[in-house]
Parts: C-alpha cells; sequence; structure tokens
C-alpha cells in the first residue's frame, strides 16, 4: 500500500504549476547545457541517440518530425516533455495535445525533470539534439572522413 502511496503521492507532487510552454523552433537558445544522457532509458531520448531504428512522423508539408517538445512549471521544478510520442508497444509515432502529451509524460515517465525554467527551455528548444544519433555507429563513409582528418592533423 505505501509504494501505491508514494507513486500516487509523486504523480500529485508533479502536476504542473504553470502552463505548459510548446517549444518548436530552435533558435535563441540559451546556454547548451541540456544533454541527453547516453545511458537514458527515456523512449525520446532513445530516438535521438539512434534515429535510424525509430518511426518519423509525416507532415502535412511534407517534411517528417522525430521531436517536438514542450516545457512546464512543476511543484518539484520544470519538465521537458515530448508532444511527439511512441506509445508502448506501437510501431509509430503520433503528435498529442499540449495537455494530453503532459498527462502521458506524467503517467509514462517520458519527461526529464529540471532545476529551473531556462534549463528546461533550453532542453525543448533543441538542446536535447546535441547528442543527435550519438548511440549509433559511424557510417563507412564518416569513419574514412574522420580517418582521413587525423591522417591530415585535424585539418
Amino acid at each position: 500500500m505505501s509504494d501505491q502511496w508514494n507513486v500516487f503521492k509523486g504523480a500529485i507532487n508533479s502536476v504542473p504549476r504553470t502552463m505548459p510552454q510548446l517549444v518548436r523552433a530552435p533558435e535563441d537558445l540559451g546556454p547548451r547545457t541540456a544533454f541527453v544522457p547516453a545511458d537514458s532509458q527515456l523512449n525520446f531520448e532513445q530516438r535521438v541517440l539512434q534515429p535510424s531504428q525509430y518511426p518519423v512522423l509525416p507532415q502535412e508539408d511534407g517534411r517528417i518530425a522525430t521531436h517536438k517538445m514542450a516545457y512546464a512549471g512543476t511543484e518539484n521544478g520544470f519538465m521537458a516533455y515530448p508532444t511527439v510520442v511512441q506509445m508502448p508497444g506501437a510501431k509509430e509515432l503520433v503528435e498529442l495535445g499540449q495537455r494530453e502529451a503532459m498527462d502521458h509524460a506524467l503517467k509514462s515517465g517520458e519527461f526529464r525533470q529540471f532545476g529551473n525554467e531556462q534549463e528546461a527551455a533550453d532542453y525543448a528548444r533543441g538542446g536535447y539534439k546535441q547528442q543527435w544519433g550519438a548511440g549509433e555507429a559511424p557510417s563507412r563513409d564518416k569513419l574514412y572522413e574522420i580517418l582521413n582528418q587525423a591522417h591530415r592533423g585535424g585539418q
């Protein structure tokens, strides 16, 4: 019973205390301090680390999306969370509305907690993209490029 109570109490403490902010553009980033940990088990961060292993979401304008992010204040600080999600067991991505995405994040644990609004905003505005593909082995062409640069002294 106490484990269930702690889960419930944690969910209540995570109820947003400020309006969620939907973030779509990486312009005007603050200091790039928000990184995706290499050992993250969060689905939306795994999709950053290994993008070729996950689906994409076609957009009406012909482009594709893999991530759209938002952030909100909570009683415990600030959280950044995806609005483009891959539901458990699903093979495709879906885009949720802001409130639905926040509810999903709180229920599933698919969010990253931050100590202040600036860190959450920086992460949601594109800080998470700094490790794009970091979990994948480099392609043969990329390895060749790296070896050539090293041979030329990094030029």
